[in-house]
């Protein structure tokens, strides 16, 4: 179930919540826009699956820590529990990271796909601010599909396949059409 904030409703939230809050959603009622164009490589690092912790973790390579977006990481998209980290001034995506339990996950088969590597940036209609998560609102309703034969995970919906399959960091690729996120896949280690 969606919940659209009308102004009313913020004057009365804003009796009865902290402030933080009520910027937070109101930043998930932002518009986000997603464009790519191709790279010779994605982001580099290792995708992993931290089972004790029930979390999607990214290790960059030591090379990446010379790419200034790297350093200019403090700002994130949310995608329920799981974070895509971006570079605050550019909007560049660069891995995810977060809580994803395999309580959610659905296993089943995927379709087989074709990626090509490029950078992706997102725009988001209020700006983005170092330490403040956006939501992505669309992700609410997302299944997550995995395949352990093929070592992949879908997080977002079956009929969601229509778009370019772009792996902006290795192991991670995110399906993108008309200028919006439709799913995004990691392939993880079983």
């Amino acid at each position: 179930m969606r919940h659209h904030l009308r102004k009313w409703d913020l004057s009365v939230l804003s009796r009865i919540l902290p402030p933080f809050c009520l910027r937070a959603c109101d930043e998930m009622a932002q518009q986000l826009s997603f464009r790519w164009s191709e790279s010779a490589a994605p982001f580099r690092g290792q995708l992993l699956y931290l089972s004790g912790d029930q979390a999607v973790d990214f290790r960059p390579t030591g090379e990446q820590e010379k790419d200034p977006a790297f350093w200019d990481m403090g700002c994130s998209i949310a995608l329920q529990t799981l974070q895509i980290h971006i570079a605050c001034g550019s909007g560049t995506l660069l891995f995810p990271r977060g809580y994803f339990p395999r309580g959610r996950w659905r296993e089943g088969t995927l379709p087989r796909i074709r990626s090509r590597p490029g950078v992706i940036q997102v725009e988001h209609s209020g700006g983005f601010k170092p330490g403040v998560a956006v939501g992505f609102q669309a992700a609410e309703g997302w299944p997550v599909l995995w395949d352990a034969n093929a070592g992949w995970l879908r997080f977002g919906n079956d009929g969601l396949l229509a778009g370019d399959f772009i792996e902006f960091a290795e192991g991670v690729v995110a399906v993108i059409g008309e200028n919006a996120l439709s799913a995004l896949w990691l392939r993880v280690p079983a």
